[in-house]
């Protein structure tokens, strides 16, 4: 249960509206070789975004130190 609802309000209409925090290109990272080609940048949020908002609403208890770069490091893993 979300202990924060105003967290999750507000994690609600920065992720998941069109004035949200979504990426819009994938050019610059795909030239680099970050990602592959045609990768869909709202899954990748989603899959950024869903662990984090967890941890934001109290659910999961702390982050663990070092959550974040491994969070990054495996997302980007699966992506390349």
């Amino acid at each position: 249960m979300a202990t924060r609802p105003d967290l999750a309000r507000a994690g609600s209409i920065a992720f998941y509206t069109p004035q949200g925090c979504r990426p819009r290109r994938t050019g610059a990272p795909t030239a680099r070789g970050e990602i592959r080609p045609g990768t869909d940048l709202e899954l990748v949020t989603d899959l950024l975004a869903g662990p984090i908002y967890t941890y934001a609403l109290g659910v999961a208890g702390p982050v663990p130190s070092g959550y974040a770069e491994q969070l990054v490091d495996a997302v980007l893993d699966a992506l390349r």
